[in-house]
């Protein structure tokens, strides 16, 4: 019979588990940007501007994204 060693067994779920969780974290990065610059396009056609909320919104959406997820790192190395 084929039997893992106990160590290897516990290594794939903490894997998995990383893999998930970095996985969502670029997920979530995603739908930030994507949803200040949607937000950022509506108002630039309300207002009748160029790209103005545009640029605005994709900087605060990557701003605020980036910011997540540094402190989601953070506490992740403290734990």
């Amino acid at each position: 019979m084929d039997k893992k060693n106990p160590l290897e067994q516990n290594k794939t779920p903490k894997k998995q588990v990383n893999f998930l969780k970095y996985t969502s974290m670029a997920t979530q990065m995603g739908v930030t940007i994507g949803l200040f610059i949607f937000v950022g396009l509506k108002l630039d056609a309300w207002l009748e501007t160029k790209v103005l909320f545009i640029l605005i919104g994709s900087l605060l959406g990557v701003g605020l994204s980036l910011y997540h997820f540094i402190k989601q790192a953070i506490s992740d190395n403290e734990s």
